[in-house]
Formats: C-alpha cells, sequence, structure tokens
C-alpha cells in the first residue's frame, strides 16, 4: 500500500529542525507512512482531508478508507499567542483511532512507556487537537472484513516547531 501525497516540497536538507512561523503565516507538519512523509503547509482555518479520492492531500488506497476519512484544521490558538495548532475531526464510517506520540517523540518529555501509551477512538465531527508525534491509525473498523483484508493504516504526525516563541518575534 502507498501513499499518495499532495503536498508542499520538503524543506532543504540543509534547514534546522525548527522554522520561523511568523514568516510563513502557515502551519507546517508532515504526515508519516511506512518510510514516505507528506509535507503540508495550512494558513489559519483551512483544512485537508485524508481519504481514498484524488481531492485529498493525502491519499490511501484502501476501500476500508473513507472518500474524505479524515479533516485537518490549521486554528490559531486560543490564548492569544498568535501560533496555530493541528486538529482533526473524523469524518468517516469506519471511524478512526488516535494513539500518543512516544515518549521520546513528544514536546512534553513524558515519561510514560512506550507500551504504556494509550489509544482513543476520535468521537465523530469532534475536533481534537494533534499533538507532535501523535498517530492516526484509519479505519478503527472493517464492517465486512475479507480475508487478509484486516490492515490498519498507521499515519505519524510530525508538527514543526517555532524557532523562539511568538512573543519574541514580533518585538525583534
Amino acid at each position: 500500500m502507498t501513499m499518495v501525497c499532495h503536498g508542499i516540497a520538503p524543506a532543504p536538507a540543509s534547514a534546522g529542525a525548527c522554522e520561523d512561523v511568523e514568516e510563513h503565516h502557515q502551519l507546517r507538519f508532515s504526515i508519516d507512512y511506512e518510510g514516505t512523509s507528506c509535507h503540508l503547509a495550512l494558513a489559519p482555518g483551512d483544512s485537508l482531508y485524508v481519504g481514498r479520492t484524488g481531492i485529498c492531500a493525502v491519499k490511501l488506497n484502501d476501500v476500508g478508507i473513507s472518500t474524505k476519512h479524515v479533516k485537518l484544521t490549521a486554528l490559531r490558538n486560543s490564548d492569544g499567542d498568535h501560533g496555530l495548532r493541528l486538529v482533526a475531526e473524523d469524518i468517516s464510517r469506519n471511524g478512526t483511532l488516535l494513539r500518543d506520540p512516544c515518549p521520546s517523540e513528544s514536546f512534553g518529555g513524558s515519561t510514560t512507556s512506550a507500551a504504556g501509551r494509550q489509544t482513543r477512538v476520535m468521537e465523530s465531527k469532534t475536533p481534537q487537537e494533534l499533538r507532535d508525534g501523535e498517530e492516526i491509525h484509519l479505519p478503527a473498523r472493517r464492517p465486512n472484513p475479507k480475508a487478509g483484508d484486516v490492515k490498519v493504516h498507521r499515519l505519524v504526525v510530525r508538527l514543526k516547531r517555532p524557532c523562539s516563541p511568538p512573543q519574541q518575534q514580533q518585538q525583534q
């Protein structure tokens, strides 16, 4: 199974692990799937889709995946710090799961063991904020599974982090 990506060109290899978020006025992130990265960018309020059709930014050719399975949207932070956050909304018939990031991958430095990561069912049409390293598993269920048709696709969200807090960028 391959992923078809309708994203943007990845940052040059010489670029650092952070970027000037204010310069782009976009949330830049990537979706990793089976060794392939899809680099994406969203302006505040804009959305894209993960699904089975060609209009999706991330396309997975699997009948268990809805034509538009998950909606990803960039929203401004509610605390007024001018930052952006990525939210996911399950708009499918077969459901979507979210799995906590590996402790070594998250910004929080959690001490939870990898085995203790929680997986939860996304509530349909209820946006949920995604964290760096969080996994989107789809589909959550297959109504009529055929022999060998039990694959769950694991997409890993990679958020680009700002080089400095937005408040400091404004003062410069």
